[in-house]
């Protein structure tokens, strides 16, 4: 699972194709499913989720639909809640680095840049943050105690 996510990941980072044929593929769905099936003791699969879910919604407005269709705002939200509760556990965060650049990313990080990315031009993943108790779950990120 997670070598295919990276995989997903590294393809749609390079292109508006893969990202079409990613939506086609009804990945958005098969991606939020893995996010919601994450626990607290396997993380890394969420954490790459999250980091294709903000590729696949990169200038491509049907990935974007397709994360309220499938419930992808309330998911992402749901993981930030989880690794915001596991840093404050005493769990180390979740980190994914980028194949091609050796860029890491916090599992945070790569979810919040999903909710951005997937809020572009799209209303509806905007009011699925507020309606899925989103501000208080971002509001909580600024706190000093969750930051690294």
């Amino acid at each position: 699972c997670e070598v295919a996510l990276e995989l997903l990941w590294l393809a749609m980072d390079q292109s508006k194709e893969c990202r079409q044929a990613f939506f086609e593929a009804d990945g958005v769905k098969a991606v939020v499913s893995v996010l919601t099936k994450a626990t607290r003791d396997d993380r890394m699969p969420a954490c790459l989720a999250a980091a294709t879910l903000r590729t696949a919604c990169i200038n491509c407005a049907e990935n974007r639909a397709a994360l309220v269709e499938h419930g992808g705002i309330a998911s992402l939200l749901s993981y930030l809640s989880q690794e915001a509760q596991a840093m404050k556990d005493g769990l180390p965060e979740s980190i994914a680095v980028h194949p091609a650049t050796d860029y890491a990313w916090t599992g945070t990080e790569h979810a919040l840049a999903a909710i951005n990315n997937g809020c572009c031009a799209n209303a509806l993943n905007s009011q699925a943050v507020h309606s899925n108790g989103g501000m208080p779950v971002l509001v909580a990120l600024l706190a000093p105690e969750n930051k690294a």
